[in-house]
């Protein structure tokens, strides 16, 4: 994207699942993500980027509330930064996605090895 000189633009990444040379990305300019609505703060007619929730009942969410009590007493902090393409971790998932794609990635494992199969 910086070598096309494009501003103003999101970053879309699709196929996490898999693994890195198989990720796709794109852009996603800035202006189709603004929106007209109320927020604290802004008048009526300011384009903001709608916030997103934290769904408190998702598996992300239930990760962290199950270790939040050890942190107390012994930091575990990781840098959830960004993605390494190359040396190490150049193939670690973050929490987040191994949290809420747990299913789908043992799901999509076990099809994988029944396409070996046959």
């Amino acid at each position: 994207m910086i070598e096309n000189r494009l501003t103003a633009t999101a970053v879309s990444v699709t196929g996490i699942l898999n693994g890195p040379k198989e990720f796709r990305v794109g852009g996603v300019p800035l202006l189709s993500l603004l929106r007209s609505e109320p927020k604290t703060g802004y008048s009526k007619t300011s384009l903001v980027i709608p916030s997103e929730g934290v769904d408190l009942q998702a598996s992300p969410y239930q990760s962290y509330k199950a270790l939040e009590n050890q942190w107390v007493i012994k930091d575990h902090y990781r840098n959830p930064g960004p993605i390494q393409y190359y040396d190490q971790g150049n193939n670690d998932v973050n929490e987040t996605l191994t949290s809420l794609y747990k299913e789908k990635s043992e799901l999509l494992e076990e099809l994988k090895n029944l396409a070996l199969v046959i």
